[in-house]
């Protein structure tokens, strides 16, 4: 699955805002336990959201060979993607 139809799937499959889900880091991430930690959401306290299990093996794939404090969805130069750039992709 290509990393912007992931994002999305993600971003709906897990209930989480866009700004929320380019800010993922891989260690954010536990795919043996299908749940995503986002830090500091619009409430001002963290949370943890479920992954849908079909996401898995593509998130897999994403995160292959990142290291922990990496985005999961990194910019073409390895940064973070902006708020508008994930929107155009919505």
């Amino acid at each position: 699955m290509q990393k912007h139809k992931l994002l999305l799937s993600l971003s709906y499959g897990a209930g989480l805002r866009v700004s929320e889900v380019i800010s993922l880091k891989v260690q954010d991430l536990d795919l043996e336990e299908l749940t995503v930690h986002i830090k500091l959401a619009k409430a001002q306290e963290d949370r943890i959201s479920i992954i849908p299990e079909s996401l898995v093996a593509d998130l897999e794939n994403l995160v292959a060979g990142k290291s922990t404090n990496d985005f999961v969805f990194a910019s073409e130069r390895g940064g973070v993607l902006t708020t508008r750039t994930a929107q155009k992709n919505f």
